[in-house]
């Protein structure tokens, strides 16, 4: 059974799940995100929800948060919302074994029409937490300066997070429409961005990057920090999805104040 949830109940569903079911996080944001982000929650059952669903627009793209308290009625779930036929599905995001059987159950069945889909590595949930600070803020090296991205470099910079297809018109998207961050080398003229990050529509961060001739400076350091205090001004406590295998990274961010948060999670990636 999949059961589309009344936009009249969401916000009572929002506050209970903030309190009793804290690793459905992403879902609690999105259910805070306006009507142009054309927002379909699914659930298995209705009070006794064991499983959420949430499909939502970002610009040309889709995206899709599923939880579980049970992997095979999840995915269950999913096949019966429908959801996972939209060829606009750019990314979908759950537990690990949630995903692993999507991939496996559905997206592999010769009857299955959609897209083609790549599974991530595992990846754990980093959240900035308020009581350890962003850390010490060393200033910028002469002939650098803080910028937000500049619409000419906006393409090469999503290019460097995938050259291709849905995903890099995503990641342009998120550059063109949330808060994002650039140290730009002014030595260069015209300016050069050397390293770099941008936001999401639920304040997720993504497209940390340097340059790599200007690596081992601490740039990313700078970045990680500014960016992160500049959605603090804002009211938004930002996240950070890092692979479980790539501990350089996680230090990165625990080093800004950034603490581990929820359950392992992966991606599906459409390859489009």
């Amino acid at each position: 059974m999949a059961i589309e949830i009344d936009p009249a109940k969401r916000q009572g569903l929002k506050n209970f799940l903030d309190k009793h079911w804290p690793d459905t996080l992403e879902i609690v944001r999105a259910l805070a995100l306006g009507e142009d982000y054309d927002i379909h929650l699914f659930a298995d059952c209705w009070p006794h929800v064991t499983t959420l669903i949430l499909a939502y627009n970002e610009g040309i793209a889709k995206k899709v948060f599923i939880f579980s308290t049970d992997a095979a009625k999840g995915v269950s779930t999913l096949e019966k919302s429908g959801i996972i036929t939209d060829f606009k599905i750019s990314a979908v995001l759950g537990a690990y074994g949630i995903v692993e059987r999507i991939m496996n159950e559905v997206v592999s069945d010769p009857l299955y029409v959609g897209q083609t889909y790549n599974k991530s590595p595992e990846v754990a949930r980093f959240i900035y937490n308020p009581s350890s600070g962003t850390g010490i803020k060393k200033p910028l090296p002469s002939g650098y300066r803080f910028d937000a991205i500049h619409s000419s470099d906006i393409e090469p910079i999503a290019s460097k997070w995938h050259p291709y297809g849905g995903l890099k018109r995503l990641m342009i998207h998120y550059i063109t429409n949330y808060p994002n961050i650039a140290v730009y080398d002014t030595t260069r003229e015209p300016p050069r961005p050397i390293s770099w990050m941008t936001g999401s529509g639920l304040s997720v961060l993504y497209h940390l990057y340097t340059v790599e001739e200007y690596r081992g400076k601490g740039l990313g350091t700078l970045v990680i920090q500014e960016m992160t205090e500049k959605l603090l001004a804002m009211g938004i406590t930002p996240l950070v999805y890092i692979e479980l295998d790539n501990k350089p990274s996680q230090s990165l961010f625990t080093k800004c104040g950034y603490i581990r948060a929820g359950s392992v999670v992966a991606f599906m990636d459409a390859l489009q």
